[in-house]
């Protein structure tokens, strides 16, 4: 192989399956490792970031994160359960964390709930609750509580009113704050006001319930709501109820995405339809499509949360229940046993495009901060979080189940449609951080995935080129040709 073809080649990880596609890992910089799909205890279910769930050695106890679903917000929160992992020294303790991801239904995790009951290798669950009415679920906290183990919320909350006993407290955002504050950044957009769809995974959600009541707050009596509408974290699902919305409200002119990947399904069908000029676009989360699109112009405005955060202090706190460190309990919830001293609040970020948005930091409350894109992406790779940008083996086989159901995509005997990107990587540079994307137009050999861009304009520059490569059907090339895979907008793809 020539000196090209090996360059080319480095870092394609192939899976050749028989009938079935497996995720495979890569050797992108900074990213989280991939996810198997078994576990130690013989349970298909139980995936955990670490590739195992099993115990890494004799007595040592598992801090498990629960999931709502498979989204890149959860990159992000691993990054910050790693951190933890090093930082706090688990294993003296005896202790793993590690981040199991759920299917997005409330069953799958009140399933998850019930495996964890009958393993005694678990100390602390912390999870981000689906339903926040759910009354199983609650009593499986409240179950797995009697045995002993820690329980926490993260990310999203059960009813307060009804099952607060069933969690020590929750980690995460202020969701009614959060929400307030995206309604702000519509107000702002959109001082005349206007007509609004709020776009969600679950709208029975205890975050997704806060911040589309904070966002009506937020943008005030101006603002008409035009109805919340759900997908339950069908991503294909998310793309058509903006179009249905669109299509059914002759007046709607802002698109509210309230989970993380709401936001690219948004822009893809804004685009799709191009009709940019015509909507007010603001969003929760920077799922690495969101920031692209917004370097692009196409969101207004991204209310961040920091799931980094949410990783790190949910872990802190879970270690310093079950080793009894009452200092840093204290420390971390100094008004515990008060109202609302069970929340930890993990903070605010609202991000724009530049210094040029009708945005400006005096239209929020002190407590969040406001930045231009810019520093935000600054912001990111500073606490090296550009490693949850990345696509992980563990996310291509949801990402092929959605485009076996397109008829453009064809398998077994057919070949990919792809763009041909060699030219444009070439002419970018090895020395930016990003590795090429590959396909292989045989059969049922397909490559993983896999981008890590370390440079903070690796996505606007990716997006430019994609955009302006003809489009070409390749039968036969080898592995040194790489091509681009075209069923899906790329802001789509990368938000997998």
């Amino acid at each position: 192989m020539n000196s090209r073809s090996r360059r080319w080649s480095h870092g394609v990880c192939i899976a050749l399956v028989t009938g079935w596609f497996v995720g495979c890992d890569t050797s992108a910089p900074q990213s989280p490792p991939s996810q198997s799909s078994t576990t130690g205890h013989g349970d298909p279910n139980l995936r955990s970031d670490t590739g195992s769930a099993s115990i890494s050695g004799a007595g040592t106890k598992r801090i498990i994160i629960l999931t709502n679903g498979d989204s890149p917000f959860w990159d992000a929160c691993r990054e910050g359960l790693n951190a933890a992992n090093s930082e706090l020294k688990l294993a003296s303790s005896g202790l793993k964390a590690v981040l199991d991801v759920n299917d997005g239904t409330p069953q799958g995790q009140l399933s998850k709930l019930q495996q964890y009951a009958t393993q005694g290798d678990i100390a602390g669950v912390g999870v981000s609750a689906i339903d926040a009415n759910n009354v199983a679920v609650a009593d499986e906290l409240r179950s797995l509580q009697k045995k002993g183990i820690k329980v926490l919320t993260i990310d999203s909350d059960l009813d307060r009113t009804q099952f607060r006993d069933s969690r020590f407290a929750f980690v995460g955002t202020d969701n009614l704050a959060g929400g307030e504050t995206l309604g702000a950044c519509a107000k702002g957009l959109r001082s005349a006001g206007g007509e609004y769809v709020t776009f969600v995974g679950r709208t029975g959600a205890q975050n997704a319930i806060e911040r589309i009541e904070g966002f009506g707050q937020g943008a005030g009596e101006n603002f008409v709501d035009r109805g919340k509408m759900a997908d339950d974290t069908d991503k294909a699902l998310a793309r058509e109820n903006v179009r249905n919305a669109i299509r059914n409200h002759a007046g709607l002119n802002v698109l509210v995405g309230i989970w993380s990947y709401n936001a690219p399904a948004i822009v893809d069908v804004v685009r799709e339809l191009n009709r940019r000029k015509d909507f007010t676009i603001v969003v929760f989360d920077a799922e690495p499509g969101a920031i692209a699109a917004m370097k692009e112009g196409q969101i207004d405005a991204m209310v961040v949360q920091n799931p980094f955060a949410m990783g790190f202090q949910g872990v802190k706190l879970m270690r310093a229940m079950i080793v009894d460190d009452q200092a840093t309990i204290a420390e971390m919830l100094p008004n515990y046993g008060q109202t609302d001293g069970d929340i930890l609040d993990t903070g605010l970020k609202v991000v724009v495009p530049g210094d040029d948005s009708p945005l400006n930091a005096d239209r929020f409350k002190k407590s969040v901060e406001f930045l231009a894109l810019p520093s935000f992406q600054e912001w990111l790779m500073k606490y090296g979080l550009t490693g949850s940008w990345s696509i992980l083996g563990r996310q291509v086989w949801s990402f092929f189940m959605q485009l076996s159901g397109r008829s453009a995509f064809q398998v077994r005997g057919q070949c990919l449609m792809c763009f041909r990107v060699r030219a444009a990587i070439e002419a970018w540079g090895e020395g930016s951080g990003c590795q090429a994307i590959y396909c292989l137009p045989y059969g049922w050999e397909l490559a993983c995935l896999s981008l890590s861009v370390s440079s903070p304009h690796g996505f606007g520059r990716v997006s430019q080129w994609v955009n302006s490569l003809p489009r070409h059907t390749d039968s036969g090339d080898d592995m040194s040709s790489p091509c681009w895979l075209r069923f899906l907008p790329w802001s789509s793809w990368l938000a997998f």
